[in-house]
């Protein structure tokens, strides 16, 4: 076993192993931070592992009949996780950003509308009554790489294209009266980590059913239709 897999967060593994009780440990989305997390997993593909099985909740299937060494890796809009099972020890390594723990996407939004509040726009006047349906229309905002052919390859000194904080500028883009609003907190992002994740969070709520019933998904739409719409012009000039 590499020492760079042993000296992070593990629990012993049992039959009844519960996923939610396994330690996670977490790299940042740096080049340190990927590097370091390549590094395990190139080493963990290369073992001839198992793949660990799923419940429908997402747990895992454990029991006498659990195949072990396993593991699998999972990946949505925000990390990428791997758990493992080796040696009696399990494992989950997440590649993401870390947030404050008391901080949430509400958290974040709530001091969004006071803030715009502040600078005269009333969000409760922006409400629609169909965001779930809005949401449908949502475009899926682009991260992905341009062409199958580079799936599960490693580049050194490559570039891709990354608009900083895009999603902020496409609601200033199709929504100029929150530009004053969307600067100010990208100029000061560095000097409140609160600045940055409201840049990072609230567009996003804006369309959740769960948090806010899609009241303000219509903006979300807005602004990821215009991210897209700079990273395709960009990435054809490219």
């Amino acid at each position: 076993m590499i020492k760079e897999l042993l000296n992070l967060n593990h629990c012993r593994a049992t039959q009844k192993i519960n996923f939610l009780l396994i330690p996670v440990s977490n790299f940042e989305i740096t080049k340190k931070g990927a590097i370091k997390f390549n590094k395990i997993y190139l080493w963990l593909k290369s073992q001839n592992l198992y793949k660990l099985e799923r419940t429908i909740s997402g747990g895992i299937k454990n029991g006498s009949h659990m195949k072990v060494p396993a593991w699998d890796v999972r990946a949505n809009k925000y990390c990428v996780e791997i758990t493992v099972i080796l040696e009696g020890y399990a494992w989950r390594i997440q590649f993401r950003t870390k947030t404050p723990k008391k901080l949430s996407g509400r958290t974040a939004f709530t001091k969004f509308k006071r803030l715009l509040k502040k600078n005269g726009i009333d969000l409760d006047q922006y409400a629609i009554d169909n965001g779930e349906e809005v949401k449908k229309e949502i475009e899926t905002y682009l991260v992905k790489p341009w062409h199958q052919f580079y799936i599960d390859k490693i580049f050194s000194q490559a570039h891709h294209i990354d608009f900083h904080s895009s999603f902020g500028a496409g609601l200033a883009n199709t929504h100029e009266e929150f530009r004053s609003t969307m600067n100010w907190l990208y100029e000061n992002r560095e000097k409140d980590e609160i600045n940055k994740h409201i840049l990072n969070f609230s567009i996003g709520f804006m369309q959740s059913i769960g948090g806010c019933n899609a009241t303000w998904a219509h903006l979300s739409k807005d602004a990821i239709a215009d991210n897209n719409k700079r990273v395709l012009k960009l990435a054809v000039i490219l």
